[in-house]
């Protein structure tokens, strides 16, 4: 079994090689199977990602929720306290480049407790058929979405490429509760 590190690295370069057109292809199915899931239409505070590189686009997302009037809050790197808070944005505007050059809100913004969430949309490197879920290895994440109630989903977005059979997880590794691709929607 391959390591963290390899698999980061093995799967970062394929999502790296996808051209602009496969990209945008899998994105604009990716986008309408999240719109349609019943806990995005149910959902009335999401914490997302924002899209960065590679990754599956979250942008697109984020206007949407905010014309529909969702609460989103989206994340600030705490350095202080290394750790990820949620902070409420009520426009693309609101972000400018933060820690490791990622969109990010103004550390002044509303914090929302991760308690207060209905429905997290979560980034990663890599994803099994059992829900696990390795990151970038900062384990922002983890410890975030370890004070996540139990009950709110926790829902993947990646491309077909980024699954593997099984990781090498560690007991503090969270999973996911789906993760949706541009072919699947798996609930686990």
């Amino acid at each position: 079994m391959s390591t963290k590190k390899e698999i980061r690295k093995s799967i970062i370069e394929k999502r790296d090689k996808l051209s602009v057109i496969e990209k945008n292809s899998y994105d604009d199915k990716i986008f309408t199977k999240v719109k349609n899931l019943k806990a995005y239409k149910e959902a009335t505070v999401i914490f997302t990602f924002i899209s960065f590189g590679s990754e599956v686009d979250t942008l697109r997302l984020i206007d949407n929720a905010l014309r529909e009037g969702k609460a989103v809050a989206v994340p600030w790197i705490n350095k202080e306290k290394k750790l990820m808070e949620a902070k409420v944005i009520r426009n693309l505007e609101d972000m400018h480049p933060g820690h490791y050059g990622i969109l990010e809100p103004s550390p002044d913004a509303e914090t929302l407790k991760p308690q207060e969430i209905d429905l997290i949309i979560t980034p990663g490197v890599a994803f099994d058929s059992l829900g696990g879920r390795i990151g970038y290895g900062g384990g922002y994440y983890d410890k975030f979405l370890a004070e996540v109630k139990n009950n709110v989903p926790k829902v993947a977005l990646s491309y077909e490429l980024q699954k593997v059979e099984k990781l090498p997880l560690e007991p503090f590794d969270m999973k996911v509760t789906a993760l949706i691709t541009e072919e699947n929607e798996l609930w686990f």
